[in-house]
Parts: C-alpha cells; structure tokens; sequence
C-alpha cells in the first residue's frame, strides 16, 4: 500500500506525500499500543530532526506558523523582546512568520527583497539598523528553500535574537551549517506540501536555549508546569498547575509516526528536489530574456520548495497570459506567497516602520509565480510539464 502514481491526464500537483509501507507500519503499531497523545514516535521523531538538524530541542507542534508564535512569546517571557520593539521582517513572504511580531505585541520594520533569490536583502537589513539601531531582532524566513546571505546578516544583527523561518527549507544549509541553526529558535512546518509531513498538517519547533525549550514546551501544552517527580500524590496535586498563558499546539502520535517514516526518505527526497529543479532550470533558461529565473547566494545550499519564475516588464506576454495557459493545462502552481504584506487587506490598519522601497516585493506580487519542482515527479509528468511550457512560448 503506497500513495497513487500519476497517470497521463491527471493534473500536475505542486506538491503530493509521498508515502508507503513504513507510514502503514508506524501507524498500525499506534493503533496497537493504543495511545494517541504524544509518546514513543513523538520521541523519537523529536530525536531525528534533533540529530538531523543539529540543535539540543525539538518540540513538536501542531504547525510551522504555530512554531513561530510561541518562539516570540518566548522571547517575550525572557524579556528579550519588549512591548512595542521594533522587530525586522521581510515584505514578501508567508504571512504567519510576520504575524508573531504584532501578536505579542512588536512593531514589523519590514524592507524588501531580492530579485531572483526572493530572500531578504542583506543590505536592507544593514540599512534598517542603521536607520533603527534600537531594532530588537528579526523573523527572517528562508523562503521557498532558499537561503540569505546569513554571514552578512548575523553580522548585522549581532546579539538581536533571530527567529528563523525554515517552514519551507528542511535540509538546506549556509556554508555547511545547517538551516535552524542561525538563531535563538526555529520554526520548521509539516504541512503536506513540504519537504516531510506529518500526515497533512505539524510542525516543531527548534531550539539550543534550554530556557526556551522549557517555556515553549510550556505554552504547547495549555500552559502546563513539568514537574513530576515519580511520587504519585504529587504528581497528582501538580498535575494542573500552569506556569505560562499558554494553547492546545501539541501533535497526535499518530501524526508523529507518520513524520518519523517521512524522515527514512527526506535525504534521498531532498535530493531528487534537487534533480528537478536543476532540470527545470536548464530547460528554462531558454526563455530568461522574458522570465527572470532563481539564483542563490554563494555558500548557500538551498532545498527547494517549489522552482519560482517572474515575468519580466519586458516580456511579450504578462503573468495572467502564463499561469492561465498553466491551468488550463492542468499544471497547478502558486503566487510568491503573499507578495507585498503591506498590500494585504489584513494589515491596512495595523502598525509598521518601512525602511527602503519596496520595488521587488511589489513585483513578486504582480509577476511571480512558482512551479512544481518537489522531486516526486515522473519522467512522464516532467515532459507533459515541459511540453506545454514550451507551446505557451512559441506563441510569443
């Protein structure tokens, strides 16, 4: 038993789980233990994205964006964020890493990114510093599996706490160093389109500050204090004693089974990713005189998400021309995520500090577009792919 291969005529997928007997296995043994809540395969998947990763703590969560919020209540609860700092982010990304900062409280400075790597500018970043020295810290996402220039960053940001968003980048790395790594925390997402899953949704948190560990432990938990101690009457008394404001963000035991099978293949997975997107790369590059095509900073060792394409101002045909042949032809694809935050209509009467313009945010949101590009896909779906690319071009 394994998931459903694709056949000519079913539609390109931007994404699918690709899963087989292991997942099977994992989750029937759940089934013979009886025991849903978090145990043994919660253990031990928080032991291989440790170990996989390279950090002290995971703690598993109900989703990537969930991951986010506790990691800057965190912060909040160790006073190393404040009511009303200032806390830099990126214009164009998916929302749930920029609403953290105004849920506890902070101020967004936002500045914008680049063409090509649609990552944060490292040199906004300097900037925004450089204008707001009183800046706290940052949520920078690594965003569809690529990677900032983190040496020029981390350089800047010296000891401001980063949060680092890798939802979309599970194994890629910056001069050998492995993403979540960079900062005081990182949220890792395990929705079903990402580089594992969880059975469709999860996440986890990563950490090497024991202090934090303990209190987003805490928080996931509806706020619980850990302090058992093998005598049952005390264990018994405590057992509803709460140290912090916390939520329900647990993960079931059968999702974390689940994950921990997904973990035997996210290497060779991750690799295949790879392949395609290389692939996808060559055969577009004939066209990159309309379509400004991916690029990534020296050092950096991506994990692709998706493959992303912008239309250039110069091209004969604009992005509505491109995506509606796409789906037209059953190839599913996305925005650059939210484009510019500013523009979104949830945010119109929130507050936020601007540092720069916003040119290539803006752009993202009206030309840009990602294909699938998450290693799963047949020889047959990548020419089907390929073909229909180019009989949209040879028109123009």
């Amino acid at each position: 038993m394994s998931w459903k291969q694709w056949k000519p005529g079913d539609p390109i997928t931007i994404n699918r789980i690709v899963w087989d007997g292991i997942e099977s296995e994992f989750i029937q043994d759940v089934f013979e233990r009886d025991w849903f809540g978090p145990s043994l395969y919660a253990e031990r998947l928080q032991d291989a994205l440790k170990n996989f990763v390279g950090t002290e703590h995971a703690q598993l969560l109900n989703s990537g964006s969930s991951a986010l919020l506790l990691a800057a209540q965190a912060l909040k609860a160790q006073g190393r964020w404040r009511d009303g700092d200032l806390i830099l982010h990126p214009a164009c990304t998916f929302p749930t890493s920029c609403n953290p900062i105004w849920q506890v409280g902070c101020v967004p400075v936002f500045v914008d990114v680049e063409e090509g790597t649609y990552v944060v500018s490292a040199e906004g970043v300097e900037e925004a510093i450089k204008e707001h020295p009183d800046i706290a810290g940052a949520i920078i996402p690594h965003l569809l599996g690529n990677i900032p220039d983190m040496a020029h960053i981390m350089g800047v940001l010296g000891d401001r706490p980063l949060i680092e968003d890798c939802c979309d980048t599970l194994g890629g790395a910056y001069r050998g160093q492995q993403v979540g790594t960079f900062g005081a925390a990182a949220g890792f997402s395990f929705y079903g389109s990402h580089h594992i899953t969880t059975a469709g949704v999860g996440g986890a948190l990563l950490t090497d500050d024991d202090d934090l560990y303990h209190l987003v432990h805490s928080m996931a938990f509806w706020g619980r204090k850990f302090n058992e101690n093998g005598d049952p009457y005390h264990d018994f008394v405590n057992r509803y004693t709460y140290e912090t404001v916390g939520y329900d963000m647990q993960m079931t035991e059968i999702q974390a089974a689940f994950g921990l099978a997904q973990m035997t293949r996210l290497a060779r997975m991750n690799g295949k990713r790879w392949a395609q997107f290389e692939d996808t790369d060559l055969f577009m590059r004939s066209w990159e005189n309309w379509l400004s095509l991916p690029k990534e900073h020296l050092g950096a060792e991506p994990s692709w998400f998706g493959y992303p394409v912008l239309v250039r101002e110069r091209a004969p045909f604009e992005r509505e021309h491109f995506v509606r042949w796409l789906l037209d032809h059953q190839i599913e694809i996305r925005p650059l995520f939210a484009g510019n935050l500013m523009r979104q209509p949830a945010y119109q009467d929130l507050t936020y500090v601007t540092v720069g313009e916003f040119t290539q945010a803006d752009r993202n949101g009206e030309r840009a577009f990602f294909l699938p590009a998450w290693g799963g896909m047949t020889e047959g779906q990548t020419e089907y792919l390929f073909d229909v690319i180019e009989r949209f071009m040879v028109q123009w």
